[in-house]
């Protein structure tokens, strides 16, 4: 996947998760004491996303067989860890 192509589709995504949110927070006015985390966890979202694309791409490109899989095993491991933390 190229670098545009990435920042591409996940703007699409990050607009589409931010045009929900703002619905739903139209709907359920009661929820609008929620604005600031929901905006921080998306942007939060967008972040990982990244730092994730970059890391792939690096560890698809090295000359160690496992370090994709690592990569892998250690973001899975990672957003546990981050999703525990948040809440």
């Amino acid at each position: 996947m190229t670098t545009s192509a990435f920042f591409f589709r996940l703007a699409w995504v990050t607009a589409g998760a931010a045009a929900m949110l703002t619905t739903l927070f139209l709907i359920l006015p009661a929820i609008k004491q929620h604005t600031g985390f929901a905006a921080g966890t998306v942007l939060l979202f967008a972040l990982v996303c990244t730092g994730l694309f970059y890391a792939g791409r690096s560890a698809a490109a090295s000359s160690a067989k496992t370090a994709f899989t690592n990569l892998i095993s250690a973001s899975v491991f990672g957003k546990m860890l981050l999703a525990v933390a948040v809440l």
